[in-house]
C-alpha cells in the first residue's frame, strides 16, 4: 500500500525544525544540468534549498502531484509529490510552454518507485 502523500498546506502547519530530504529523478537531475539561465539556476538552486527547510514558497496542487512555480524567465515549473514526511521527490522541471505535457509525465511519475540517484 502507497504511502500518503502530504501536501504543502499540510506540510506548513509541521515545525520548522523538521528537514525534508530532496530525492531528485535522473530526468530531473538532467533537466536541471541543462539550463543555460544563470539566474533561473540560482533560483532553482535558492527553491531547494529552501523546500529541504520546509520553505514552500508559490506551489499549486495538481492531484497527486505539486508544482512548484519558479518566476523567473519563462515561469519555470518543477514537479514533484511527497511520500511520508522526510522525502520529496522532484519528478521533472519544464517551464509554462510545456506545462501540459510535463503535468502528464510528472503524474505517470509519481507512481513509480524512485530511486535515490547517488
Amino acid at each position: 500500500m502507497p504511502k500518503p502523500i502530504l501536501t504543502p498546506k499540510t506540510l506548513s502547519t509541521l515545525s520548522q525544525d523538521n528537514f525534508y530530504k530532496i530525492i531528485t529523478t535522473e530526468e530531473y537531475s538532467t533537466w536541471k544540468a541543462g539550463l543555460r539561465d544563470a539566474v533561473a539556476l540560482r533560483a532553482i538552486r535558492a527553491r531547494e534549498t529552501r523546500i529541504a527547510a520546509g520553505l514552500w514558497g508559490d506551489v499549486k496542487r495538481i492531484g497527486k502531484i505539486s508544482e512548484l512555480r519558479v518566476d523567473v524567465g519563462p515561469g519555470y515549473r518543477i514537479y514533484f509529490t511527497i511520500r511520508g514526511t522526510e522525502v520529496i521527490l522532484l519528478l521533472l522541471g519544464g517551464n509554462k510552454r510545456t506545462q501540459q505535457a510535463d503535468i502528464a509525465k510528472a503524474q505517470s511519475m509519481a507512481d513509480m518507485d524512485i530511486e535515490e540517484e547517488q
